[in-house]
């Protein structure tokens, strides 16, 4: 089973325009969704999958957007938390994301989500964390002298993960870079 929120993310949601706890609720007696003490999930993964399904495909890199966003807000990132996070604004994409002070964000976030992937010795999920980073911040113009350590990091472990891999060419250039 998927969760679908925790009772953390719902306190941050506006109740004005939805009373999401209602909703939830209704969700819970129909046997769509489970409760425990701290949060909502699918009880199922093709419920999920249904649920995803309708919303439209223009709207669906707002809504991860808006997921991402409201995980990276929590105070306590845990691991699962973190890659969770770092999947939604990833799946989010870049023209999503226009906001200069969110792409630098959501590199961090990557940044991190690839440096626990890589003390996991999970290096495809290293580069795909790393590939996503340098996407949001090299977006960014000079980039380098504004976010010098965060280029520094994100280019230095994208040269490991790389020669990892064995491609030294494109190890080289990150380290060129």
């Amino acid at each position: 089973t998927s969760t679908l929120l925790c009772l953390s993310d719902v306190k941050s949601i506006d109740s004005k325009s939805i009373d999401v706890m209602g909703a939830l609720e209704v969700g819970v007696e129909c046997g769509l969704i489970e409760r425990s003490v701290a949060m909502f999930q699918f009880s199922h993964d093709l419920i999920q999958q249904a649920a995803y399904e309708l919303i439209p495909v223009v709207e669906q890199p707002w809504y991860h957007k808006m997921l991402g966003g409201v995980l990276v807000a929590q105070s306590r990132l845990d691991d699962t938390i973190l890659f969770v996070a770092a999947d939604q604004v990833n799946r989010a994409g870049i023209q999503t994301i226009t906001d200069s002070k969110e792409r630098i964000l959501f590199a961090g976030l990557n940044l991190k989500a690839a440096s626990k992937s890589m003390e996991q010795s999970e290096y495809d999920s290293a580069l795909t964390y790393l590939n996503s980073g340098l996407l949001f911040l090299t977006c960014i113009p000079d980039h380098w002298g504004r976010e010098y350590e965060l280029s520094l990091n994100l280019f230095h472990k994208s040269a490991q993960v790389q020669y990892i891999h064995g491609n030294i060419d494109e190890s080289m250039k990150y380290i060129g870079e």
